[in-house]
């Protein structure tokens, strides 16, 4: 069983509400990040993606120089934890169209954000450490191995 903390890059970027959606983008371009989470005091209120950006700002004509990331966050904040089994984490982010997902610990803090990439990247890890241990041939099946 492949759990959540095995697939998770424990880094994650949390921003306070007040920030603006134009200050939250730069910084999310700097860091090459996909979601930041909004909290205060180890709460999630929020989470903001890029494609808040598009949908709530860019398609609606907001201006992202004065809006403030609490106005456009999503609220709604689906979570996993760390033992949750990984298949579970993807078939949340399947039924609600996320590429991100906050994973949390037991008292419900943020410990991280998994992503699609983080769950690619360890599907691929996977499947070559299969194929290496394929190829390898470890003696067992000759007859005049030592």
């Amino acid at each position: 069983m492949i759990t959540v903390k095995q697939a998770l890059t424990p880094s994650f970027y949390t921003l306070d509400k007040s920030v603006t959606v134009k200050d939250a983008a730069i910084e999310m371009t700097k860091l090459k990040i996909g979601m930041v989470i909004i909290a205060e005091n180890k709460q999630i209120l929020g989470v903001f993606s890029e494609r808040d950006i598009m949908v709530k700002i860019v398609a609606e004509g907001l201006n992202p120089e004065t809006t403030p990331i609490e106005k456009v966050m999503t609220k709604k904040v689906m979570t996993v934890e760390m033992d949750q089994q990984l298949v579970e984490a993807w078939k949340i982010m399947q039924r609600g169209n996320f590429r991100h997902l906050p994973v949390i610990d037991q008292n419900g803090d943020p410990v991280g954000i998994l992503s699609v990439k983080d769950i690619l990247n360890l599907l691929s890890i996977n499947h070559e450490l299969d194929q290496i241990m394929g190829g390898l041939d470890f003696g067992q099946d000759d007859p005049n191995a030592a």
